[in-house]
């Protein structure tokens, strides 16, 4: 009964983004699917094919769930200011979160969220080269547990999160 709702309520979720309801409405309804065996995590950046590649990857049937113990589900965003409207203190497990953004940077963003929820765990990604301890100098976010280098394989992906969500 259970995942005929989920598929139900998906299905409502993907018909009604097509006539354009705004994301707050898409994410209350894509919250009644979670339950607890899942590990909530958002996506945060400006590249859709990142968020649908990272969301597809997460929430496949790939990943077995007596392997790592839970499964995920995802939520993505590709516009930072929209992500901090939706934003609900102790919803999320985990947040992946692009440095490199038009208008809000990662840092920003990140800045912003851990003034309203100073719980939350944080993994930047980007493309380009870093300098971690540098980075982590001049950012001294401590929610910040991992860096993600794009580009990255699907295991290196998922063993990245598993890691920082044990």
């Amino acid at each position: 009964m259970l995942i005929v709702l989920e598929l139900a309520i998906h299905s409502t979720v993907l018909e009604l983004g097509k006539i354009g309801m705004t994301q707050k409405v898409k994410h209350e309804i894509t919250k009644l699917t979670s339950g607890s065996e899942y590990k909530k995590i958002a996506i945060i950046d400006d590249d859709n094919d990142i968020t649908t590649t990272f969301r597809t990857i997460l929430e496949s049937n790939l990943i077995s769930m007596s392997e790592i113990g839970f499964k995920f589900k995802v939520y993505t965003s590709n516009n930072p200011e929209q992500f901090l409207d939706v934003f609900e203190p102790g919803f999320y497990d985990l947040l992946l979160i692009d440095i490199n953004m038009p208008g809000m940077d990662g840092f920003e963003i990140s800045r912003r969220l851990l003034e309203v929820d100073l719980n939350l765990r944080i993994c930047f990604m980007t493309a380009g080269e870093i300098n971690y301890r540098a980075l982590r100098e001049i950012h001294s976010i401590r929610s910040v547990g991992c860096y993600i280098t794009k580009p990255i394989s699907a295991n290196d992906l998922i063993n990245k999160i598993r890691m920082e969500l044990e």
